[in-house]
C-alpha cells in the first residue's frame, strides 16, 4: 500500500515559478536577498535547520528570521499508493494518520518513510463511515467515528477502533439499526478533551425541532448528558483544545449556522451566529477557532476566519499584497497556541509549485509578517501531472500543526512533515 519514502532536502532559496510573483517582488533568488546561503539542508531529518526568509506586508524579502521555535528540520515526505488522502485525521504525536477509504474502511499509517509497511493496517467496515467524524484518543491507542447515515440508511452510533487488537466495538448501540426506527438514538460528531473523556452530541426526534444534545461516553455503553439541547445538526466532529469545552459547529433549518464553544461544566455556552452553512471549522486553540469556506471569487481557493469567542467577532483573514498576486490559499490551520497561522499558497500559473507561509495573528485577526517555512515543488516533483497539487489535510484545506510538526498533503498521494524544535 505504502511505497519507499524519502527524506526530501530542503533549500532556503525559493525556487523558480511561485517565487517569480509580484508576491516576492523580486526578480531572482539571490541567497544574500534572504539572509541566507542557499545551500540545501542535509537529506538527515535531525540536521541543522536553514534559516527561513521573512516576507514582509509590503512584499519585501526581509532579515531577521523567525524566532528560533519555526525553525524546521528537513522535509520528510511519505508516498502513498492507492491511498487517496483525503478526510485525514492526524494522531496526537503527529507520527500516524487515519484515513477513512471509501467510506468502507479506515486505514491507520506511519507518516515516517522509515516505518515498515507492516505497520500499516486498514479495518474493514462495510457499515460505512461518515465523512469527518473519525477522531483520535489524546494517547493515540483507538480511534472513535460513527455510522454514515447515508449508506445504507443506517441510524449513526459510536463506533471505536482499538489500534492494538484491531477490534471494533460499537460503543453506543440501542439496538436499532435503521434511522426512524423507533426508540433509536443518533449519536454523531465524537469529541475526545485532552484528559480522554469521550463526548458526542445525540440528536432529538426530527418532531421536536433540530436539536443536538451534548453527551459524555462514562464506558460499558453509559452516557450522560452534560448539557441543554443546541438548536442544530453538527456534520463533522467537534474539536477540544481544554477539558472544560469542545467547539462545534451546527448547521442550522435557517440556512445559517452556529459556532458553540460547549462548557462541559455546565456553564454558560459561548456562541457565533454565522451566515450560510458553507463555513467549517479547520482548527481550534484557546478562545479561539480558524474557519474556513470556499472562496466565492476564487474556485479552488479558500477564504479564511478568525472566530474570537471573547469578542464573539469573525475577522477575515487579510494578507493585502497577495490580492495583487495571482496566489490562492489551499490549506492553513493555527499553532497550539492560537497566535500564529500556517498557510498553503498555490500560483494559478504555476500549479506545481507551493509556499508553506506562517504569520503571527494580530489584532482584528489581520496577520504580520510571512515567514517562508517551505516551498515546492522540490519537495515532490510532479512529472508535470498537473492533477497533483498541494494542500491541506481533509476536505477543507486543514494543516495538522502540533508541538512535534507541521503536516500537510501534497495532493492525493504524498504527505509533508515539517519537524519543529
Amino acid at each position: 500500500m505504502v511505497d519507499e519514502g524519502d527524506v526530501i532536502e530542503r533549500s532556503s532559496c525559493v525556487a523558480t515559478g511561485l517565487i517569480g510573483l509580484a508576491l516576492m517582488g523580486l526578480a531572482a533568488c539571490a541567497g544574500s536577498d534572504a539572509g541566507s546561503s542557499g545551500t540545501a539542508a542535509p537529506s538527515d531529518p535531525s540536521a541543522t535547520s536553514v534559516e527561513p526568509m521573512v516576507l514582509d506586508q509590503g512584499g519585501e524579502l526581509d532579515s531577521p528570521a523567525a524566532s528560533s521555535d519555526l525553525l524546521p528540520g528537513a522535509p520528510i515526505v511519505r508516498t502513498f499508493d492507492g491511498l487517496p488522502l483525503t478526510d485525514i485525521a492526524v494522531s496526537p504525536d503527529a507520527d500516524r494518520i487515519a484515513v477513512a477509504r471509501d467510506n468502507s474502511e479506515v486505514c491507520v499509517v506511519s507518516t515516517s518513510p522509515q516505518v515498515p509497511t507492516s505497520a500499516d493496517r486498514c479495518s474493514p467496515f462495510p457499515s460505512g463511515i461518515a465523512p469527518g467524524s473519525v477522531t483520535w484518543s489524546p494517547d493515540g491507542t483507538t480511534l472513535v467515528f460513527h455510522h454514515d447515515v447515508y449508506r445504507l440508511g443506517q441510524e449513526p452510533d459510536l463506533v471505536e477502533l482499538d489500534l492494538s487488537s484491531g477490534e471494533l466495538t460499537v460503543l453506543t448501540d440501542d439496538g436499532v439499526p435503521i434511522v426512524g426506527g423507533e426508540g433509536g438514538d443518533s449519536d454523531v460528531a465524537p469529541t475526545f478533551t485532552p484528559d480522554g473523556t469521550l463526548y458526542f452530541f445525540r440528536l432529538g426526534d426530527p418532531s421536536d425541532g433540530v436539536q443536538a444534545t451534548p453527551y459524555r461516553y462514562v464506558g460499558d455503553g453509559e452516557v450522560t448528558p452534560v448539557g441543554p439541547a443546541l438548536v442544530g445538526v453538527p456534520p463533522r466532529a467537534g474539536r477540544s483544545v481544554s477539558d472544560e469545552s469542545i467547539v462545534i459547529m451546527l448547521a442550522v433549518l435557517e440556512g445559517n449556522s452556529e459556532l458553540v464553544e460547549v462548557d462541559l461544566d455546565g456553564g454558560t455556552n459561548r456562541s457565533i451566529v454565522i451566515d450560510g452553512q458553507d463555513q467549517v471549522v479547520a482548527d481550534v486553540a484557546p478562545d479561539r477557532a480558524l474557519l474556513v469556506a470556499p472562496s466565492r471569487v476564487a474556485p479552488g481557493s479558500f477564504e479564511l476566519g478568525i472566530a474570537d469567542f471573547n469578542s464573539g467577532i469573525i475577522a477575515p483573514i487579510d494578507i493585502p499584497h497577495l490580492a495583487a498576486a495571482s496566489m490562492r490559499v489551499v490549506g492553513a490551520g493555527l499553532s497550539p497556541d492560537g497566535t500564529r497561522i500556517a498557510l498553503i499558497l498555490v500560483d494559478q500559473d504555476d500549479p506545481d509549485g507551493h509556499l508553506l507561509l506562517v504569520a503571527d495573528i494580530v489584532a482584528n485577526g489581520s496577520v504580520g509578517p510571512l515567514t517562508v517555512l517551505a516551498t515546492g515543488p522540490e519537495f515532490a516533483p510532479n512529472d508535470g501531472d498537473l492533477t497533483i497539487k498541494p494542500a491541506g489535510l481533509g476536505r477543507l484545506g486543514e494543516i495538522a500543526w502540533t508541538d512535534a510538526a507541521l503536516i500537510y498533503s501534497l495532493g492525493p498521494d504524498r504527505i509533508v512533515t515539517l519537524p519543529l524544535p
